[in-house]
C-alpha cells in the first residue's frame, strides 16, 4: 500500500513544495506535446489524452507523491502517471 499525505495534513512548507513542483507538472505539460509517450502503445494503451493527465494532477491530493516528483522529469512522471492510470 502506497503512502499517501493530504494537503491538508501536511505542513505548510510541504504544501509549498508540493504545489511549486505540481505546478511545474501542469506548466511543463502545457507547454509541449510528449507526443512520443501519448502515441505509445505500451504507456499509453488507454489512450488517455493531455486534458486527462492534467486533470489526473490537479486533482491529485498526495503530498508525498510531488515531494518525490520534485527533481524527476516531466516525461518520466507522464510515462510513470499514465501507467498508473492504465492500471486503475
Amino acid at each position: 500500500m502506497s503512502r499517501k499525505l493530504l494537503f491538508e495534513d501536511a505542513s505548510v512548507a510541504q504544501c509549498d513544495l508540493a504545489i511549486k513542483t505540481r505546478n511545474r507538472l501542469l506548466k511543463d505539460l502545457e507547454e509541449n506535446d510528449f507526443e512520443d509517450i501519448f502515441d505509445s502503445k505500451v504507456i499509453n494503451y488507454r489512450e488517455f489524452k493531455k486534458h486527462n493527465i492534467i486533470d489526473y494532477l490537479i486533482a491529485k491530493d498526495d503530498v508525498i507523491f510531488f515531494i518525490e516528483n520534485k527533481n524527476v522529469k516531466t516525461s518520466s512522471v507522464l510515462a510513470n502517471t499514465l501507467m498508473k492510470m492504465n492500471r486503475l
